[in-house]
């Protein structure tokens, strides 16, 4: 076998062209394209523009610029990095789990406002809680929770993290009203109420009969309308 690719041109020579390598066959050779180029015909390659045809590997913020065989990626201004990898840079540090995505903005974690994400977003002045008309939403930093108004309970459910349901409180049946024994507990939306409805009107009421407004604390009958404070 005649080694062609030991000699160019001739009958015994190869006749491969730039941007190629001589392989030697049995028989024979090929002329094969060299990094970065593709095949024109038999004998000669041309170089693949990889900018152009956008077969490169830049980053989408990266511009690419064609060289002999191969090619080069340079980040945009505004960000940092090898080329096939640019981040942006954000001149102010992105606070409270902030992140840099763009050149000089942060994007902030929920909850959290401002141009480096320093001051926390405060839902409850905004309107932007969850909470019924039968809580009160409190504001925490970065984040806010309902807590039930006097008269209701909460009953959270499983996916409910930032929004609690509150459910009236039956006063009157769990025994958590203080009306005096002899009148009646109404509960009501939030509340409770004291009456003598139920009591019959009689010309010579008995002390069955009596039915009084006033309320019982620690022990101690307090006349309705009084302003006390429990010890």
């Amino acid at each position: 076998d005649i080694d062609e690719c030991q000699s160019q041109g001739g009958l015994e020579g190869h006749h491969c062209h730039s941007n190629t390598r001589c392989v030697n066959t049995p028989g024979g050779y090929e002329c094969e394209c060299l990094p970065g180029h593709r095949r024109l015909d038999r004998f000669n390659c041309v170089e693949i523009d990889e900018c152009s045809t956008g077969t490169h590997q830049c980053d989408p913020h990266a511009t690419c610029r064609n060289t002999q065989g191969s090619y080069h990626c340079l980040c945009q201004d505004g960000y940092t990095g090898d080329g096939y990898k640019c981040s942006p840079i954000c001149s102010q540090t992105c606070l409270n789990g902030g992140e840099c995505v763009r050149p000089g903005e942060c994007q902030c974690r929920k909850g959290y406002v401002g141009n480096s994400c320093e001051s926390d977003l405060d839902e409850c002045t905004a309107g932007l809680h969850n909470c019924q008309p039968s809580a009160v939403c409190v504001n925490m930093p970065g984040w806010y929770y309902c807590r039930c108004k006097p008269g209701y309970r909460s009953t959270n459910l499983p996916d409910n993290t930032l929004s609690t349901t509150c459910t009236d409180l039956d006063e009157c049946s769990n025994g958590s009203h203080s009306f005096h024994p002899s009148a009646l507990c109404v509960n009501v939306e939030g509340g409770f109420q004291c009456t003598c409805s139920h009591k019959p009107l009689s010309d010579n009421p008995g002390p069955d009969d009596e039915c009084k407004l006033s309320c019982m604390l620690e022990g101690n009958e307090i006349e309705n309308g009084m302003m006390v404070t429990p010890h």
